[in-house]
């Protein structure tokens, strides 16, 4: 697992401001349950990618930002 976060983290360095890399590596993360990671990916992905609002429902960013608010994550 941590080798596939490397790989994300590698593409976030080498397109940072492209969205989809920032939401792909936090959907992954919240796949893992890494919570917190996940939160970072997809408050960068919110902030560069203006029609994925966080506040637009039930989203991953959403579901995110709750399980860190709770104080989980396995990473």
């Amino acid at each position: 697992m941590r080798r596939a976060f490397d790989y994300y983290d590698d593409a976030v360095r080498k397109q940072p401001k492209n969205p989809e890399t920032w939401r792909a590596a936090g959907a992954f993360a919240l796949d893992q349950r890494c919570f917190r990671s996940a939160y970072i990916y997809l408050e960068k992905f919110t902030e560069l990618n203006q029609k994925a609002r966080p506040s637009a429902g039930g989203d991953d960013y959403n579901r995110a930002l709750r399980e860190v608010n709770l104080g989980h994550n396995n990473c």
